[in-house]
């Protein structure tokens, strides 16, 4: 099972194929396997819940059930209300799409029907205080309402549509979270302002001002800690569809603001995609996959966007079709709960089986009018010609990213800098679309990442265990060279062992100088990204000596990985790991190892060349052969110099990180 345009249009859009009528055919398509799970044309969406990670679990509350009845009905809705405002009349698997939603809607506000999804007071109550995902849920009914106004909110008696406000409107002046969950509160007051339902502005102007404040530069807004795709799939979604509502007309001064903010991540956010429109597995609720390219789509809600259309669609459909063109994402006739295939290291405790519906954002791009330059335009690759097989990176000093594009391999990558939270979906060295992430390995291999394991007398439960970095911090962009800082605690909040990073980014990949400062007897493991075994095939692993460097390639199908290591390690091995893969059940990770049996009160620097490739060759000693020498700086712990083949030279300094880290 997966998706395949029917007659796809090469001549609009070259590279995908992908015009509207194929979003269409994509939109049915995802409703048919939907409507695959309704026996009964009053009963909600149910999906079957087929991971232990996912709600609701054994002996759970009325709250929790209602909360993934709603997950059902209104992110599913997001990706019918387009078409049903096209054509009311559609039919799938024999049911009038039109009708069963506009039925449960209506129920699901109604506080006499049996799936009435309950007071915002009752739930918190009934809940421990804590919040469930109705006010969530309540906000996508809203963003389907205004997409299906005529077809379905305007069929609603004024008696219905008063049922329907009332619910909202407790909803919206509720509790929420102080993160992106106030926009919630906000579109769903929107929603009633754009149908002459009063709201409490105060309250509305207060979330609207809490979420402005989260704005951190450069386009980015900090979610809670963290900087990922739900900076963009949240902020940047919800707050342009907010101006296109009310805000233009209602709180100008505050959509402009919106807007421009908007424009600045637009100028950034492609070199968060591979060449093909492919994202990256980064961050928590990987399950709503390609909901990260919405922004692009919101894009066009606005007066006035900077984003070329046509480089706009190339990546929206190339992310669309990164996942509904696979025939391993679907379980049950839905997609699965993973990224591609079901992947329970990827999952929160708030996901369901309707969770990876939230990817219904990107069909906001059915709602443009069809003259859109979205959808008029004729489909570009924006940057990646000119790039040949040179590289292209973004330095985004604020949130602390890097963003690069690789012309030799298609690939996009993006390395964080601000991290505060030791959670494996954050912490990692980088991220890269044609390796995506794997979960942590307790053996010590984990994909893309410093591991390491403390030896010696030590009563801390920690003792003989690998750890994995807790926090990571940006030293910012010198002379090309990027500088990071990556931190390891035991069981005080001092830090026992720190690493500064140094990424200079090259064609294909990076060279690493990273310098260790530990106190204790420990081991330190660093991996590339892992390389997954597809179709069960393990990959052919290559091993030799150079010039005093060791080098370790792993090549399966069409991608390969290239580890060398040039100072201060005690050699390279590779490690089989089973279930950590969101791409294959069993993956190979290459790591350089430094193994001491002393106390590491040195500093010690580490020297790392790692390379990727996706054109299913081997290396060639010239392609290999990169490095001419390596100078070490007069006080040799502050840094070398890196002396290339090419001519080219990048000095690394650390003996000013500390004052220039940012978290």
């Amino acid at each position: 099972m997966r998706f395949v345009p029917e007659n796809p249009d090469f001549r609009l859009s070259p590279f995908s194929g992908m015009a509207r009528e194929h979003w269409v055919q994509a939109a049915v398509f995802l409703l048919e396997g939907v409507f695959a799970h309704l026996g009964n044309v009053r009963e909600p969406l149910v999906f079957p819940r087929r991971s232990p990670e996912a709600y609701p679990r054994p002996g759970a509350t009325w709250v929790s059930l209602r909360a993934q009845e709603m997950e059902g009905l209104a992110r599913t809705f997001l990706i019918a209300a387009p078409l049903i405002e096209e054509n009311p009349d559609l039919m799938v698997r024999g049911i009038n799409v039109r009708d069963y939603y506009a039925r449960q809607i209506l129920q699901a506000c109604d506080p006499s029907s049996p799936t009435f999804m309950g007071h915002a007071e009752d739930i918190a109550r009934a809940n421990g205080g804590q919040l469930a995902q109705q006010l969530v849920e309540v906000a996508a009914l809203c963003i389907g309402l205004m997409s299906a106004r005529t077809s379905v909110w305007s069929q609603y008696s004024e008696m219905e549509r008063a049922t329907i406000a009332a619910c909202f409107h407790d909803h919206a002046h509720g509790k929420t979270h102080p993160h992106n969950w106030r926009f919630f509160n906000v579109l769903t007051g929107a929603f009633l302002e754009a149908n002459e339902v009063a709201v409490d502005a105060v309250a509305m102007d207060g979330h609207l001002h809490a979420l402005m404040a989260f704005y951190a530069g450069d386009g980015w807004y900090r979610d809670g800690l963290e900087f990922d795709y739900y900076s963009a799939w949240a902020f940047q979604f919800y707050g342009a569809l907010w101006c296109d509502w009310t805000g233009y007309q209602r709180r100008p001064e505050t959509a402009r603001m919106i807007e421009r903010r908007h424009g600045e991540l637009m100028a950034v956010y492609p070199h968060f995609f591979g060449r093909n429109g492919e994202s990256l597995l980064w961050g928590r609720s990987a399950i709503y996959r390609c909901a990260a390219s919405s922004p692009l789509v919101a894009a066009f809600r606005l007066r006035e966007t900077p984003i070329d259309p046509g480089w706009a669609r190339r990546i929206a459909s190339g992310n669309l079709l990164q996942f509904l063109g696979r025939d391993d994402l679907w379980m049950d006739e839905i997609p699965s709960l993973g990224f591609f295939g079901p992947c329970d290291p990827v999952l929160q405790s708030y996901s369901c089986a309707a969770s990876p519906f939230w990817l219904a954002k990107i069909f906001q791009a059915l709602s443009l009018p069809k003259d859109s330059p979205f959808w008029t335009a004729v489909e570009n690759e924006g940057e990646w010609p000119r790039l040949g097989s040179g590289v292209q990176t973004v330095l985004l000093e604020r949130p602390g990213l890097m963003a690069t594009i690789h012309g030799s391999t298609g690939a996009a990558e993006c390395r964080p800098g601000k991290l505060a939270l030791a959670q494996s979906w954050y912490q990692r060295l980088a991220f890269n679309t044609a390796f995506p992430w794997e979960a942590d390995d307790e053996a010590g291999a984990t994909a893309m990442s410093y591991s390491l394991r403390r030896l010696g007398e030590d009563s801390s439960e920690a003792a003989g265990k690998w750890a994995t970095p807790v926090a990571m911090r940006h030293g910012g962009f010198r002379d090309g060279v990027l500088y990071r800082q990556i931190i390891f605690r035991r069981n005080s909040p001092m830090p026992d062992v720190v690493i500064d990073l140094a990424d200079i980014v090259i064609p294909g990949g990076v060279l690493r100088v990273d310098r260790v400062r530990a106190d204790g007897e420990c081991e330190l493991r660093l991996g590339h990204f892992g390389l997954p075994h597809l179709h069960g095939m393990a990959p052919e692993i290559r091993e030799w000596r150079e010039d005093g460097a060791q080098f370790a390639t792993a090549v399966c199908g069409e991608r390969g990985l290239l580890l060398a290591t040039y100072r201060g390690w005690s050699g390279v091995a590779a490690q089989v790991h089973t279930c950590k893969n969101v791409e294959a059940e069993t993956s190979t990770v290459l790591y350089a190892v430094r193994s001491r049996g002393e106390r590491m009160a040195e500093v010690s620097l580490l020297v790392t060349l790692m390379l990727h490739r996706t054109d299913g060759r081997h290396w060639t000693a010239s392609e290999t052969d990169l490095v001419r020498e390596i100078v070490p700086a007069t006080d040799c712990e502050a840094g070398v110099t890196v002396c290339f083949k090419d001519g080219e030279e990048r000095t690394v300094d650390f003996s000013r990180i500390e004052g220039r880290l940012g978290g």
